[in-house]
């Protein structure tokens, strides 16, 4: 039930977004008192920083209905990779912790993947090194548009016997992105663990992205549980 949760309440806040399709429309925190825009929803799980957004609905003529954020880092260690974010949909009263685990298996040259939602497994996966099709969780809910959440790896290639790979999280309806959550780049070996940005261009001029923030304060987690375990106790009463 937890997990179709989860994807009605993507659902409605990707067709809220839809029908709003503008950054400045907000709404008020019941926490804080404070205006949030329907973006203000991903946060750095160390930091509980905002994820900006880096890309609106329709900066881009071939990408008009994505919207993306980030970039992120991965916390690696050895062969194994985590990387995690929080949500919170503050329209919904919507708080969990996601994180996607990799596990590279350098003799089989596969990785194996597992996503967690507030450190319960709802998706494990093993897939090829070289060039994976995204790995997808499909939401089956029932009269509404088909939902997935994916894991997409790219840039892969194998130094060696170490893992190069950036990581991608997708919230896809009917198969098309619509947002995407963007992570730094790892490479990974028995050796050590190194952490990079993803090059998006190949010549040596620099490119600018856009940061599309706003002034809500960081995430505050006490106060969430809080107002959550506050909400519980009167409708007991």
């Amino acid at each position: 039930m937890e997990i179709v949760r989860d994807s009605v309440v993507f659902i409605l806040l990707l067709s809220y977004a839809s029908v709003t399709h503008s950054s400045t429309h907000t709404w008020n925190s019941k926490v804080t008192g404070s205006e949030h825009k329907w973006y203000d929803i991903y946060y750095d799980v160390v930091t509980s920083s905002k994820i900006p957004m880096i890309q609106r609905f329709g900066d881009r003529q071939d990408e008009p209905n994505t919207a993306k954020f980030g970039r992120i880092p991965c916390s690696c260690q050895s062969l194994t990779c985590g990387c995690c974010a929080q949500f919170n949909v503050r329209l919904f009263n919507y708080n969990k912790k996601g994180c996607m685990n990799f596990t590279y298996d350098p003799l089989d040259f596969a990785v194996t993947g597992n996503m967690f939602m507030d450190n319960e497994s709802v998706y494990e996966y093993k897939i090829s090194a070289k060039n994976p099709p995204p790995a997808c969780l499909q939401m089956p809910v029932p009269y509404l548009p088909s939902m997935d959440m994916c894991v997409k790896m790219f840039d892969i290639y194998t130094p060696g016997k170490r893992l190069h790979a950036c990581v991608n999280f997708l919230t896809r309806i009917e198969h098309a992105e619509v947002l995407v959550l963007e992570f730094d780049c790892f490479t990974i070996g028995l050796d050590g663990v190194n952490l990079e940005k993803y090059n998006t261009t190949t010549t040596s001029t620099t490119t600018t992205t856009t940061v599309y923030d706003s002034t809500v304060p960081d995430l505050d987690v006490a106060a969430l549980e809080e107002n959550n375990t506050t909400t519980t106790a009167s409708k007991i009463q």
